[in-house]
């Protein structure tokens, strides 16, 4: 054990008015800070680090978001370009955009599970609901090579993908109506009973 040193005494204890005195400024200090972060001054020291994660996780959300619909939108834009429609970019986009989302497993953009055909990516779309809703959106073959009226490109085509069984697929019947259009699909749908 150590004896005192009687030439440097112990510092004597600060008196209550003089704690208070730096307790005071210390407070003084808490809210000058508070408030350059834009906070209440008197609130707790809890309530302002709870607000500024709240603040925080409102503005990550709205960034995700953000980022959404701009993957959204570049895919919508890139499948209407690729479906061949003409013009009418607007109308389309007011159709699409509400039915798709950015699946939180895949990160792919598809429809809603919601929608009339769920989980389907955009270029799909386009071919089996946009073409049924639209049709007037794709240019008429006119001229040289043009088929006349009676002209049916799905005469004796395989169309045993519409059949029930085991034959029956749903990626194939897309492919069919991509190639041979809609009527032709219907048409398909309904020789095997199905409805549209």
């Amino acid at each position: 054990m150590t004896t005192p040193d009687p030439n440097n005494p112990p510092p004597t204890p600060p008196t209550v008015e003089e704690l208070q005195a730096q307790l005071t400024a210390l407070r003084e200090f808490r809210a000058g800070v508070a408030k350059g972060f834009g906070l209440d001054p008197a609130a707790s020291e809890d309530s302002a680090i709870l607000s500024r994660i709240t603040d925080t996780t409102a503005e990550v959300s709205a960034l995700k978001s953000a980022a959404e619909a701009s993957k959204v939108d570049a895919a919508l834009r890139e499948a209407f370009t690729k479906s061949g429609a003409s013009g009418h970019y607007e109308d389309f986009h007011n159709l699409a955009a509400a039915l798709f989302h950015v699946d939180p497993k895949t990160g792919k953009v598809v429809t809603k599970p919601d929608a009339t055909t769920p989980n389907v990516d955009p270029d799909t779309w386009c071919v089996v609901e946009l073409r049924q809703r639209r049709p007037g959106w794709w240019p008429v073959s006119q001229g040289a090579n043009a088929r006349g009226a009676g002209y049916n490109p799905s005469r004796g085509a395989d169309d045993s993908c519409f059949r029930p069984g085991p034959g029956f697929n749903f990626t194939q019947q897309l492919a069919f109506e991509h190639r041979y259009g809609a009527a032709a699909a219907d048409a398909a749908r309904r020789k095997y009973g199905g409805a549209r």
